[in-house]
């Protein structure tokens, strides 16, 4: 090697030192911390309730429901087309017990006029005489002939 190149490589191998220094610098500070996933140990807890009654179209139905932890209960309606409300009433006491569910119905059950079906008279259309024209008889006599 000549001196020249010494120099250069000297200068690469410094320029090298310098941007790894730079690029390390960059990474510390851009770094985020870490952070632990969030705990979510808390048991639920909570209360709602919605309602929708409109007389023009009929519908009557809804919810209502409480949360503390497993305990959940709650109750849901609805209007059935028949005119009765079903109504279900749920709980649930823990993680082992599930669902308990209580459906009643209140009201007395309207199906109105049965729909009144016509049948139509039947008309029977008598198939037309199929023509017979016979042949004529021709009767035609002969001679007549005696052997004695």
């Amino acid at each position: 090697f000549n001196h020249s190149t010494l120099i250069q490589i000297t200068y690469l191998l410094l320029f090298y030192q310098i941007l790894l220094a730079f690029s390390a610098l960059i990474a510390l500070t851009s770094a985020q911390g870490y952070h632990p996933t969030p705990s979510y140990e808390q048991p639920a807890h909570y209360a709602y309730n919605y309602g929708v009654v409109d007389d023009y179209s009929g519908n009557n139905f809804g919810q209502s429901e409480s949360r503390d932890g497993y305990v959940t209960s709650g109750e849901y309606h609805v209007q059935l087309p028949d005119g009765r409300l079903q109504t279900v009433n749920y709980h649930v006491g823990d993680a082992y017990t599930g669902y308990v569910a209580d459906v009643t119905y209140s009201g007395t059950p309207s199906y109105g006029p049965a729909p009144i079906h016509h049948t139509p008279i039947p008309i029977h259309h008598h198939a037309a005489p199929i023509p017979h024209h016979p042949l004529p008889l021709h009767h035609q006599t002969g001679p007549f002939f005696h052997h004695f």
